[in-house]
């Protein structure tokens, strides 16, 4: 049998190689129970599918609403129709639509916000340098409404107000959830009529009270001072349109003041600088660098939407220089001490800035009003993000006043009875004259900085 078997199994030498067909076939149980697992397995999947999928529609639901939010229009539509029906008093359909576009910027960051007509008209006059008000710059700071500046010679810095101060309650209107533009359109109103601001200090206990009376308030945008033969004062209070230009003409007046003599040196001083425009802050940079990046600008995801670079005109480039900043310059300050601090153009001398480093946008709407959105940062030439860093200065000076120098001086050898004479030439009497009358501590290490450079470099 076992042979029998074998021959079956070997191919005959006649014929082509053939495989039994014994030798390919499954055995009919074997056969049905493969179908079977087959048929078990493709139910097992189309149930597991069936149930994945109905765990994943909801999540997918959302992720179709949160990627239409017009969609949630039509909540809001609801929530209007159901006030028009049933709130308990007549609506004025602008306020409502306007607060809840207001609401809704609110959300972005403090910078961001919407402007009715009005607002934006007060806004447009503030930046164009002159306005009715009591003279302070403010801004939202680790949550909290900070005078930012308080505008030279205007109310607020009269009745003694000063940059850090927390505004907490302007008249009945509590700064906890109001926004920039509605704080400022409260300071705001006719002249010659008073307004009670509430405020918050360091080193209080409890809030101090101001009454602030409005008056038309007109930003010097630019100062300047000879502070000695040789050595000038340039204070750029704000960033108002020609800023570039009027810090020319500042330099030009100081170099008359010094018998048209060139300056040894001079202080560029923004504190207290609350910024202003963007092209005002790359012009101002430009006066004192002749070529290399002043900043650049990055939206959503990092992408640079702008880089500004100074002009190569020719430029106040073999000046020295001193910045002063302390933590009332902001935003086009920052700007212009960032490039010039990266450049190793100036030395900064103060304390850190305010740090808001962010770019505003305003667009206007079809009904005369505004949006003011955040759309980029700041970064300095070496890539230095502004934004809640601020600048820190090269030499750390608080803002401290010295006490005068005038009264009683405590006695030199001249003075001592039967002193010997002294040989030579006096001291340069003006030059210790002038040390004595400036008593703002930032300004005085500026000054010497400047005498120091002067002194080190070997020029006549």
């Amino acid at each position: 049998m076992a042979a029998a078997a074998e021959l079956l199994l070997r191919p005959s030498p006649s014929l082509p190689q053939q495989v039994p067909i014994m030798a390919t076939r499954r055995p009919p149980s074997a056969l049905w129970r493969s179908r079977l697992w087959h048929l078990f397995a493709a139910l097992l999947c189309l149930l597991l599918g069936f149930a994945l999928g109905q765990l994943a529609q909801p999540w997918i639901e959302a992720s179709e609403r949160n990627l239409d939010p017009y969609a949630r229009l039509d909540t809001f539509a609801q929530v209007l129709n159901r006030i028009e029906q049933h709130y308990v008093e007549a609506v004025d359909h602008q306020a409502i639509i306007y607060g809840a576009i207001k609401g809704m910027v609110r959300a972005l960051d403090p910078h961001s916000s919407f402007l009715t007509p009005d607002e934006l008209r007060v806004l447009r006059e503030r930046t164009a340098g002159r306005f009715v008000g009591v003279g302070m710059e403010i801004g939202v700071r680790d949550g909290q409404l900070m005078v930012i500046a308080p505008i030279p010679g205007g109310p607020a810095a009269r009745a003694g107000v000063r940059a850090g101060d927390i505004i907490v309650r302007v008249e009945d209107l509590s700064t906890k959830e109001a926004s920039v533009e509605e704080v400022v359109n409260k300071l705001r109103g006719e002249e010659g009529t008073n307004v009670r601001v509430f405020i918050q200090r360091k080193g209080e206990s409890r809030p101090l009270e101001f009454i602030l009376e409005r008056r038309t308030v007109k930003i010097v945008a630019v100062e300047h001072q000879l502070l000695e033969p040789g050595f000038g004062l340039i204070a750029v209070r704000t960033f108002s349109e020609n800023i570039g230009y009027e810090v020319r003409r500042a330099y030009d007046a100081l170099r008359t003041e010094n018998g048209d003599a060139k300056l040894k040196g001079i202080v560029l001083d923004l504190r207290n600088n609350p910024g202003g425009l963007l092209r005002e802050a790359v012009d101002l940079a430009n006066v004192f660098m002749e070529n290399g990046l002043i900043v650049t600008t990055r939206g959503r995801s990092g992408l640079e939407l702008a880089s500004h670079s100074a002009s190569g005109r020719k430029a106040y480039i073999d000046l020295p220089l001193v910045v002063l900043i302390n933590r009332g310059s902001a935003s086009a300050s920052e700007i212009v001490a960032g490039a010039l601090q990266d450049h190793g153009r100036a030395v900064l001398v103060g304390t850190q800035s305010f740090g808001k480093g962010s770019v505003q946008n305003i667009y206007d709407l079809s009904d005369g009003s505004g949006l003011k959105l955040t759309i980029a940062r700041y970064y300095t030439p070496k890539h230095r993000s502004i934004q809640g860093l601020g600048i820190s200065p090269d030499i750390v000076v608080e803002d401290v006043q010295l006490p005068s120098a005038s009264g009683d001086k405590a006695p030199r050898e001249e003075d001592l009875s039967h002193a010997l004479p002294s040989e030579g030439p006096p001291p340069d009497a003006t030059t210790s004259a002038a040390d004595a009358t400036i008593t703002d501590l930032p300004l005085l290490m500026a000054l010497n900085q400047l005498k120091g450079h002067h002194i080190l470099s070997g020029k006549p």
